[in-house]
């Protein structure tokens, strides 16, 4: 496996000199989960990915009966130049804010027509962005599992990178997270650190002056190795 010693040079060498990071990896501008019912049975938190679903009918002897969440997230203010978009869920190692409703955890990626709302605690189930086409179908998604069992808040063992899928590239990319309508009951929830990596993020290229064959690769491999460098401009 190449290292990342390698990876600088290459990166080095792709890109002119007035951008020697051709290839970045930025976090979201906006993550805001929200309810189908109301009040919602996970409060809505901005920076908190919560997904979940319960197929029963609502109850009052039971909290969580009949509640759908789902999280918008966007990524705003894009350059004007940029290309080979690719969505990630990373995780460093010892990162333990995920919390489990059931497993195996299965989630949808939608892409949005419309933007996320300028202020976060004005969204709602019905005036969300809708879902407009499919972009990936997460299934399994890896867990800070710990011999076996997943209790209370595990850490992860190892930096885990969650390769979501390549997605076109806007200024303005939002996107909508939903259980998938074969779940009867599940669902996830993690938070997206400020002053870390953990969490959404958006790989992208700025520039082509590079070989096809080498932004392929550093494209490809720069996530691997630059998970401490996940910061916009790190």
């Amino acid at each position: 496996m190449l290292s990342t010693l390698l990876l600088l040079p290459l990166l080095a060498m792709c890109s002119p000199t007035s951008n020697p990071q051709f290839c970045k990896m930025v976090a979201p501008t906006f993550v805001q989960s929200f309810g189908k019912l109301s009040p919602a049975f996970v409060p809505p938190e901005s920076g908190k990915t919560v997904v979940y679903k319960d197929s029963h009918e609502p109850s009052p002897n039971y909290q969580y009966y009949g509640h759908v969440i789902d999280t918008l997230i966007e990524f705003s203010n894009m350059p004007s130049s940029v290309y080979r978009c690719n969505l990630q869920i990373y995780f460093e190692k010892g990162f333990s804010d995920v919390y489990v409703y059931d497993k195996p955890v299965s989630f949808n990626v939608w892409s949005t027509a419309e933007a996320a709302p300028k202020d976060p605690s004005t969204l709602t189930w019905d005036n969300a962005p809708k879902p407009m086409g499919l972009v990936a179908e997460v299934k399994d998604f890896p867990l800070p599992i710990i011999n076996g069992e997943l209790r209370g808040y595990p850490s992860y063992a190892n930096d885990t990178l969650i390769p979501i899928s390549a997605v076109d590239c806007h200024k303005t990319m939002t996107f909508r997270i939903s259980i998938p309508d074969g779940v009867a009951h599940g669902g996830v929830q993690f938070r997206q650190t400020t002053d870390g990596p953990d969490g959404w993020k958006l790989q992208y290229c700025a520039t082509r002056r590079c070989s096809t064959e080498e932004c392929q690769w550093a494209s490809d491999n720069f996530g691997k190795f630059e998970g401490r460098r996940y910061a916009e401009g790190g």
